[in-house]
């Protein structure tokens, strides 16, 4: 593998990562990233994060069906984000993990499928664990 492989790998993932949502004045923004029926992640401005689906989305109002459905008004919200899959950051550790073994050069080495191995898993591993 060569590292211009490998940075071209951390560029697109990089450009694929979702930046989470942030409401302003109203949720106008918002409309063109989430729907109604998706699931989302509210954290107010108290930091209280509400999971669930978007029952109703318009510029002044975005309701979400919980436990209890909760109706956020756009100066209520710190942010909205679509929940986190655990492979992307398993994925973007692996990259990272892989980074210091090309820079050492153990993939010169012949003999060296073991560190390749441990590389990646140490950075899949760590991705995962700080994406939970």
């Amino acid at each position: 593998m060569k590292p211009i492989t490998l940075g071209g790998l951390a560029l697109v993932l990089w450009a694929l990562s979702a930046s989470p949502a942030r409401a302003q004045d109203t949720f106008d923004d918002l409309a063109r990233r989430i729907h109604e029926g998706q699931q989302v992640i509210v954290i107010d401005q108290l930091g209280v994060k509400t999971q669930g689906r978007v029952a109703t989305l318009s510029p002044g109002t975005l309701v979400v069906s919980a436990a209890l459905p909760r109706t956020f008004a756009p100066s209520d919200v710190r942010e909205v984000r679509k929940p986190d899959r655990l492979w992307d950051g398993a994925v973007a550790g692996a990259a990272v993990g892989v980074i210091p073994a090309v820079l050492i050069g153990v993939f010169d080495c012949d003999g060296c499928v073991s560190g390749w191995l441990a590389a990646l898993s140490i950075g899949t591993g760590a991705g995962r664990g700080t994406d939970a």
